[in-house]
C-alpha cells in the first residue's frame, strides 16, 4: 500500500509516520502545493495530512483534492477542536485525528478509513455483468471462469475499476504501476492496456476500456 504522507508544522505528524511505516511504504510530501500534486495523481491508496500546512493551507488542501480525487484522506491535528474537526470532515476528510496520538488506536482509525474506502467493492469484489473481481484473491472471473492477468496488468485492471467512471491519464497510470522513479518509458502503459483491451475482447468486455484521445482512458460502466 502506498501512502502519502503532508508534512506541517504539527508534532503529531512526525509520530503519525512512524506509525504508517508499518501500515504501508510511505512518500512524504514537504508542503500544501506539492502534496495536492502528488494526492490529485490516484497513485497512492492512502492521504494523510498535517492540519498544518505550509504553500497552502488544509481547508483549501481539502477542497481542492476532492476535486480532483476520492483519494482516502485522514488529517492529523495537534488540537482537540470539535468545530474544526466538523469543518474539516464536511469538507471530504475520512478521518480527523488530533494529539496525543495512541498507536493501536491510531491503526484502527486507519484501517476503519481503508475498509469504507474498500466498500467500492462490495467484500472486496467488483461485480459488473458477468465479470468478476476479487482484490483480495487478486482473480478475475467472466462467466465464473478465471482469466489470467498477470502481474502489472492485474494492477492495471484493479486502478481503472477503482476509479471506474473517471479519466485517468497516462501518467496516473504509470506513476501507480510502475512507480514515480522507474526508468521504464511512459509508452510502456500504450502497450499493458492494448494487451488488457485484447484480452478483455475475448469476452465481449473490452467496450468498457475506453481510450479519451488525447487525455487518457476510462473504465466506462455505462459503456
Amino acid at each position: 500500500m502506498k501512502i502519502l504522507i503532508c508534512k506541517g508544522g504539527s508534532e503529531s505528524c512526525d509520530k503519525m509516520i512512524s506509525v504508517m511505516k508499518d501500515v504501508g511504504e510511505c512518500y512524504i510530501s514537504e508542503d500544501g502545493e506539492d502534496a495536492l500534486f502528488r494526492a490529485s495523481s490516484n497513485v497512492y491508496d492512502l492521504v494523510v495530512a498535517d492540519i498544518k500546512l505550509t504553500k497552502m493551507n488544509c481547508i483549501e488542501f481539502i477542497t481542492q483534492l476532492r476535486k480532483r480525487s476520492n483519494v482516502p484522506l485522514i488529517v492529523v491535528s495537534d488540537m482537540d477542536n470539535s468545530e474544526l474537526a466538523a469543518d474539516i470532515l464536511e469538507l471530504g476528510a475520512d478521518e480527523y485525528l488530533h494529539a496525543p496520538i495512541n498507536i493501536r488506536e491510531t491503526k484502527a482509525r486507519i484501517d476503519s478509513v481503508l475498509r469504507r474506502a474498500n466498500n467500492l467493492f462490495k467484500n472486496s469484489v467488483y461485480e459488473l455483468k458477468n465479470m468478476k473481481l476479487d482484490v483480495k484473491t487478486k482473480m478475475f472471473t467472466v462467466d465464473g471462469k478465471y482469466v489470467k492477468l498477470s502481474g502489472k496488468m492485474y494492477d492495471i485492471m484493479e486502478y481503472f475499476i477503482r476509479n471506474r467512471n473517471i479519466v485517468v491519464n497516462k501518467e496516473q497510470l504509470y506513476n501507480y504501476v510502475w512507480g514515480e522513479d522507474c526508468n521504464t518509458v511512459l509508452s510502456v502503459t500504450e502497450v499493458y492496456v492494448s494487451n488488457l483491451r485484447k484480452i478483455l475482447k475475448n469476452y465481449h468486455a473490452d467496450k468498457y476500456l475506453q481510450t479519451i484521445k488525447n487525455v487518457g482512458y476510462i473504465w466506462n460502466e455505462n459503456a
